[in-house]
């Protein structure tokens, strides 16, 4: 995508400084990520899910590599703590936009996965 930016000069001064505009762009596309991506065997890992622009999250359905076999968070985050080592993936669903007992889904596979490792002990010889 690219934008075009016009800006005006108010006549009352000849100096120019510099500016930082910030576009965010919102999307519907929905996604998730961990905090952090390396971690040590019983180290929390924090999951998070970004909706975008999805209006009216009703709820996040977690589901992944030593998570609970589903876990409902009002919240966009879910915490673990895992117990081997290896790379560990997660998977959100989000329900919105609910009528009644209907509710629109999206569904995203977290990325980057998390390489978890296990506790390292150095001896100074």
């Amino acid at each position: 995508m690219s934008y075009t930016i016009t800006t005006k000069s108010d006549g009352l001064s000849d100096k120019t400084s510099p500016f930082i505009i910030t576009i965010r762009v919102l999307s519907d596309e929905l996604s998730c990520a961990p905090h952090p991506t390396f971690a040590l065997v019983g180290q929390e890992v924090t999951w998070t899910a970004d909706p975008g622009n999805l209006k009216n999250v009703v709820s996040y359905d977690w589901s992944g590599d030593e998570l609970e076999e589903t876990t409902i968070e009002p919240e966009r985050s879910v915490k673990v703590k895992y117990n081997s080592v290896g790379h560990k993936n997660a998977k959100v669903d989000v329900y919105y936009n609910c009528t009644g007992d209907v509710c629109e889904t999206k569904s995203a596979q977290c990325s980057p996965s998390v390489q978890v490792f296990s506790d390292i002990l150095f001896e100074h010889l």
